[in-house]
Parts: structure tokens; sequence; C-alpha cells
């Protein structure tokens, strides 16, 4: 695996979720069920970057409520 993906759920600008999620049909589950705002998209171009608690290279809101 070169990079990490993760999918965070946000909530009134908060993080809405515990450790974000690997699968993007997992978080967006978690969103509906939750009210949340969106989700994001956060890429860490190599896994030992993510590994490292390195700061992610690339953030993307994928989901936003009612869009």
């Amino acid at each position: 695996m070169d990079g990490v993906c993760k999918y965070y759920v946000w909530k009134d600008g908060e993080h809405a979720d515990a450790d974000g999620f690997f699968d993007y049909k997992d978080a967006l589950n978690y969103a509906i069920e939750n009210g949340a705002d969106e989700i994001e998209k956060t890429i860490w171009n190599t896994e030992l970057a993510y590994q490292s608690r390195e700061p992610a290279d690339n953030f993307e809101v994928v989901w936003k409520k009612g869009e």
C-alpha cells in the first residue's frame, strides 16, 4: 500500500467520529445515522507518513448533507 485514505465525519464543525473510516460507505452510513454535515476524505501519500502521525497531504470534502 503506497498511501492511506481515511474518511472523517463532521457535524457542526467538529469531528463526529472517533477515529475516521477506511471505507467510504461506512463513513456515509455513520454520517446519515448521526445527522452529520459532511465527510472529508483525508489522504497521506505514504503509509509511513500515516503511521508516523504526520499531517495529511490532501483533504477533500466528498459528501455534504443535502447535496
